[in-house]
């Protein structure tokens, strides 16, 4: 709704031969992971295994075990044919609570997740290609367990389970089809199906797995006026299972002068469905005899789409004589119907008489700008400065503050001679509250610094890295305030045959 997130995977054949890497550390950091890589030349595979923990934050409560496994398959069918396939196994062993807390005791949680894609591609020639793919995922959490009600009403005895388990499921196919029109005009089209649900009785009382299935047509068109001018318009209409129809339009012009410098002004409209949860969520408690002793969420009476309207200015630019990259951007975003829940109130509740209920109360207005510098002066520096800086305008006052007024980084690589590498990192951030269950947080400064040394020994790539995390020794808080990151440290061998 806000932003968009890119992950681009490694085709199998970049990651040919075999590859280890081993990590041993403060806060229980300890990891293993093992990569191999091989075929002919219209077959490539890539298997990977992996083993990590850590204790997430500084409570004992916080520790992390995480398995995973993926295999990923590249056939060339033909010339102009290639089909990808990708299966993914991760199971992790947490333990998650508050030591001394009786509603949120330390636990241990099973986490399991599975993936599957394929994909089927033709290219016709450089400018024409279409696709098809489709792709299902799972995710499955076990959190069950007995929460002590307080004292009085109730005796010590009476005991409350509580199930914050869930299972998650999607099944997706998507078609889309690239193609050029003229020496002027390109477009890419495509549309979509996705079905869901999710299976979690603990925060859907009484009631099947919430499923649905939303449809998709989208579209986009790049139209070059001249060679200075480029001209982008799309649109994607999507039927959603429980918010409707919806229509996303974009349009954004492109100034290019030269190769080295754009300039962009755009302007969209997009859309965010409630979730399963905000629209029939269903949140009771009973004791161990069948009494109910609270109810925490009521289904909604009926929920719109979130809106945002967002414009857009940018720059981005290599001015070559001083070895600098520019990203420059300013943005104004009017976020109307937001979803947020409200008391509706529970006289009958034994424990506590707030009811909450998700409804579209509020808007927003986001404003401010962020830029990105990449200076490169010598083949053996890089540094790159980001700073941001966002106000939100609310009524409401947790959204107000919702994100950091203002925020920085700086990034330094040092590639020395020898096969010598050094970085070193400071983040900035001011203060901003969490929504949904998180907290408040406070500003911090947060140091982090990497040295590495890689050789060649017996035809094996070695390499031996000693990472630092949050060195200037500055506690802070993530998401909550007993989720404390303090000053870290681990090693990490990596070998590459």
């Amino acid at each position: 709704f806000l932003g968009v997130i890119n992950i681009i995977t490694k085709d199998a054949a970049q990651a040919a031969g075999a590859h280890l890497s081993v990590q041993a550390g403060s806060q229980g950091t300890a990891g293993a992971l093992f990569r191999y890589g091989n075929g002919t030349d219209d077959l490539q595979y890539r298997l990977t295994v992996s083993d990590q923990r850590r204790d997430r934050f500084d409570t004992q409560a916080e520790k992390t075990t995480t398995r995973h496994l993926d295999l990923r398959v590249d056939y060339q069918v033909s010339a102009t044919d290639e089909l990808t396939t990708t299966f993914a196994l991760s199971r992790g062993d947490w333990r998650q609570g508050v030591a001394g807390d009786i509603a949120d005791p330390v636990r241990g949680l099973d986490v399991d997740s599975e993936h599957f894609q394929t994909k089927f591609r033709r290219v016709i020639d450089a400018e024409n290609e279409w696709f098809v793919q489709f792709y299902h995922t799972r995710l499955h959490k076990a959190d069950d367990f007995l929460a002590l009600l307080p004292s009085p009403p109730f005796p010590p005895s009476f005991l409350v389970p509580v199930d914050f388990g869930y299972t998650q499921w999607r099944d997706d196919i998507e078609f889309q089809r690239i193609a050029r029109l003229s020496d002027t005009l390109r477009v890419v089209w495509g549309t979509e199906a996705r079905s869901e649900g999710v299976k979690a009785p603990g925060y859907f009382y009484n009631q099947d797995a919430p499923s649905g299935t939303l449809y998709r047509l989208f579209g986009n068109a790049e139209w070059r006026l001249s060679p200075e001018w480029i001209v982008n318009a799309g649109a994607m209409a999507e039927h959603h299972y429980l918010s409707g129809l919806d229509v996303s339009p974009r349009l954004a012009l492109n100034f290019l002068p030269s190769a080295d410098h754009a300039l962009r002004a755009s302007i969209s409209r997009a859309y965010r469905s409630p979730t399963f949860f905000e629209e029939s969520g269903d949140q009771r408690f009973f004791t161990l005899s069948g009494m109910p002793v609270d109810r925490v969420f009521a289904p909604s009476t009926g929920l719109q789409a979130e809106q945002i309207l967002s414009r857009e200015l940018g720059y981005v630019g290599h001015i070559r004589p001083l070895s600098l990259q520019v990203d420059v951007r300013f943005f104004n975003d009017s976020l109307t119907r937001l979803i947020g829940d409200r008391n509706i109130g529970d006289p009958g509740s034994l424990i506590n008489p707030k009811l909450f209920q998700y409804a579209n109360l509020l808007d927003a207005t986001i404003r401010g700008g962020d830029t990105q510098l990449r200076w490169t002066p010598r083949r053996w520096l890089d540094l790159i400065l980001s700073y941001a800086r966002v106000k939100i305008d609310s009524p409401d006052v947790d959204i107000a503050a919702s994100a950091p007024r203002n925020n920085f980084s700086a990034l330094g690589i040092f590639k020395l001679d020898s096969g010598w590498e050094a970085s070193a990192g400071v983040y900035k951030q001011d203060y901003m509250v969490w929504l949904s269950d998180g907290d408040y947080t406070k500003a911090f400064t947060r140091v982090d610094a990497r040295l590495a040394k890689r050789w060649e020994s017996r035809g094996r790539q070695v390499e031996v890295a000693l990472v630092g995390q949050n060195l200037g020794g500055q506690r802070y808080a993530e998401f909550r305030d007993n989720n404390l990151f303090s000053r870290r440290a681990y090693l990490s061998l990596m070998l590459d045959w």
